[in-house]
């Protein structure tokens, strides 16, 4: 494969690595994410990790529209268990959709045709991205209840959260009308609004920025971050004194960025990140 960002074997390795870890549509989508600058790769990568969640126990705040759903009642034991698969810190991503193992990525679609309406394609544009957490920062946890393989059934009702390192926060109860109906926006919204409120006013921002590429403004900027790291990373190792160091790969776990010997397993460096 040709190298035109003239990237150092080590940055070529991690970019192979990205590129084969985020779970394309099909061939033609893996084909073109692997042609893709580091720079992007890094960006695709970023916006996947952030659907998923990374597992480290979170306090846990429910927000009075969970318990006033309809749908609570028959759903509040399942709720109870996420709730403390949360405290716990258990892997709680078999909740999510299972798309987000499976199709974090399509490819870039051409542009709109007189076949094609603006509403199918906007539609097919969102193939390969998490509408709700790029748009309204939130995820949505189904919630059938665990298998006897660790997969969660899928339900009808859904539970909407907003997850940070720290907190997990259960916004409301809704269904896959919610993506679009403005329920979980309003509910953001009108909770910031009261917020800022509180504290004697201020400016709201609609939410997320976005760019026309469908992902977040701050995965871009986490990625610009990253890169700089990345070079800076590179050029210690292949200068340090030690051998076995300068035999060192790099990889990211969720943004973590890790300098490992491929070996030996040991790691030399690690930069946290903000997942």
């Amino acid at each position: 494969m040709t190298n035109p960002e003239n990237l150092s074997p080590r940055l070529a390795g991690l970019k192979a690595d990205l590129a084969a870890r985020i779970p394309t549509r099909n061939q033609t989508a893996q084909t073109e994410l692997a042609a893709k600058s580091l720079s992007e790769v890094i960006i695709r990568y970023l916006s996947w990790q952030a659907r998923l969640i990374r597992p480290r126990p979170r306090d846990v705040a429910i927000w009075p529209e969970v318990t006033a759903s309809s749908h609570y009642p028959a759903y509040a034991a399942e709720i109870a268990n996420i709730e403390a698969g949360f405290r716990a810190g258990d892997d709680m991503n078999p909740y999510l959709s299972t798309q987000v193992r499976t199709h974090a990525y399509a490819a870039e679609l051409p542009p709109p045709t007189a076949a094609l309406s603006n509403d199918e394609w906007v539609k097919r544009n969102w193939r390969g991205k998490d509408r709700m957490r790029v748009t309204v920062d939130a995820h949505h946890l189904h919630l059938g209840g665990k298998q006897a393989d660790g997969s969660v059934a899928r339900s009808g009702p859904l539970l909407f959260a907003g997850i940070t390192p720290d907190q997990a926060f259960f916004l409301t109860i809704g269904d896959h009308d919610s993506f679009d109906d403005g329920t979980v926006s309003g509910i953001m919204h009108d909770k910031l609004d009261a917020y800022l409120a509180s504290q004697g006013g201020g400016a709201m921002l609609g939410g997320p920025m976005i760019t026309l590429g469908g992902t977040q403004v701050k995965d871009v900027r986490r990625a610009d971050s990253i890169m700089k790291t990345l070079r800076k990373l590179d050029d210690a190792l292949d200068n340090h004194a030690e051998s076995d160091v300068n035999a060192s790969v790099i990889r990211l776990e969720w943004d973590d960025i890790v300098a490992t010997n491929d070996t030996s397993g040991q790691d030399f460096a690690r930069i946290k990140g903000q997942l």
